[in-house]
């Protein structure tokens, strides 16, 4: 093959391309129902790069550290500053569960920070096209002053055609003609509540039924027939010089007629342990 000066090229294949052979694939089964997560089993959080099992973050970084009250392991979102972005961004979160849930319980304690904001999200449909990842779904937020949510964010605020052709095509394929931006469903503000302390905060699912507690008390509800299924979640607050970076602990997914009084555990991480020793 003769190539000439100052010119690209790029070689391919028509078919068979793949980056690998893998022997033993698991067949694929559906994600662990009912859903509980302590982080206790991560004692040595750096083997696992400080990730838990199953999440995905979408905005910041949400890593295994110790609880501030020294009783364990918790999740919290790290990273104070907001980044620099080339697209429409939405507050910290991550997503986890399966797509296709529809009725069920998501519940978190949270430790609050001063100032911070930390919520639970629920039907989440959407994590953006790629040009921003504002999601679609629900959510119940609780600041450290007290404030009480219940949130559907429509995706990004505007459905004016964003990003490069490609971009614009997906939007158009989705028919994302609905209004955009977060529409407040509920909100009150609740007496004692202040930071530094752990609040259980619960969103319930019951068809268009939605509502919200924290610390086992109903405080908000409201009726949305918006969003019917999607994935659970955990989000942190957003302000316009900096990030929340709350603590999450016990998250759960259960059915909403549940009456355990939390989930059984996952399975166990010897096997991962294996594996990351063997690694090391």
């Amino acid at each position: 093959m003769s190539l000439e000066p100052n010119a690209i090229y790029t070689l391919t294949t028509t078919k068979g391309q793949q980056r690998g052979a893998f022997a033993n694939v698991p067949e694929d089964r559906p994600f662990p129902f009912p859903y509980y997560e302590n982080f206790e089993e991560y004692t040595v959080p750096e083997r696992f790069g400080y990730l838990p099992r199953y999440t995905a973050d979408i905005d910041d970084a949400f890593q295994i550290a110790d609880r501030p009250d020294g009783k364990g392991l918790a999740l919290r979102q790290v990273v104070p500053l907001p980044p620099n972005s080339w697209a429409p961004e939405w507050n910290p979160y991550t997503i986890l569960g399966d797509d296709q849930w529809h009725d069920y319980d998501v519940s978190a304690d949270v430790y609050l920070n001063p100032g911070d904001t930390a919520g639970v999200m629920g039907r989440v449909n959407s994590v953006g096209t790629g040009y921003g990842t504002i999601p679609k779904g629900y959510f119940l937020s609780l600041g450290a002053d007290g404030l009480c949510r219940l949130v559907v964010v429509r995706g990004k605020i505007s459905n004016a055609p964003v990003g490069d052709a490609d971009q614009q095509a997906l939007a158009h394929a989705n028919c994302e003609t609905s209004p955009g931006g977060e529409l407040e469903l509920a909100a009150t503000r609740l007496d004692k509540i202040a930071p530094q302390e752990w609040h259980n905060l619960k969103l319930r699912f019951e068809g268009t039924r939605i509502t919200g507690s924290v610390d086992g008390k109903q405080v908000l509800s409201a009726e949305n027939d918006l969003y019917s299924i999607g994935m659970a979640g955990l989000m942190a607050g957003r302000g316009a010089k900096t990030l929340s970076t709350p603590f999450f602990d016990k998250v759960a997914v259960t059915e909403k007629s549940s009456t355990r009084k939390s989930p059984e555990p996952l399975p166990p991480l010897s096997s991962m342990y294996r594996a990351t020793k063997a690694a090391r």
